[in-house]
């Protein structure tokens, strides 16, 4: 009985992250309804995104991080233009770009002074807007793009 349930989360898990990375995710309190969510342990990829509405946090195939609304760019994560393999939301609470040898060459820490913890989400949401909650969702913004519409 144990080990069915278990194996039943973690298929439920499996399937959270799957639906979230997808764009179909959930929204928390503190993110507006419809954002998609990248939660700590989760990283972006290569040709990996996330939208909301039209708001796309896209990991292009030339490993630059950018965000567009309706298409158009809003912002790109500075640095990071043709070296970065993943951007990650660390279980700490940073939001780190790392590459191809896994050192950070961005992090949300060199923005906010240190200003993070653990539990912090990444918010993809449908205003234009990227933005880093703390508290999975519950708590005040600690970063943004500052790209809403």
């Amino acid at each position: 009985m144990k080990t069915m349930k278990k194996a039943a989360l973690g298929t439920i898990a499996a399937a959270a992250l799957a639906i979230s990375l997808a764009g179909a995710g959930t929204a928390n309190a503190a993110a507006p309804a419809g954002s998609q969510i990248l939660y700590p342990g989760q990283c972006l990829s290569t040709n990996q995104y996330m939208q909301a509405g039209n708001t796309k946090l896209t990991f292009q195939n030339d490993r630059n991080i950018v965000v567009s609304y309706a298409g158009t760019p809003t912002y790109q994560f500075p640095g990071t233009w043709s070296n970065a393999q993943q951007l990650c939301m660390q279980t700490d609470g940073n939001l780190v770009a790392y590459n191809s040898w896994n050192t950070a060459i961005w992090s949300m820490d060199g923005q906010t002074g240190g200003t993070y913890y653990a539990g912090d989400i990444l918010a993809v949401q449908t205003d234009g807007n990227v933005v880093v909650y703390s508290n999975y969702g519950n708590g005040p913004a600690l970063w943004s793009t500052h790209t809403s519409r």
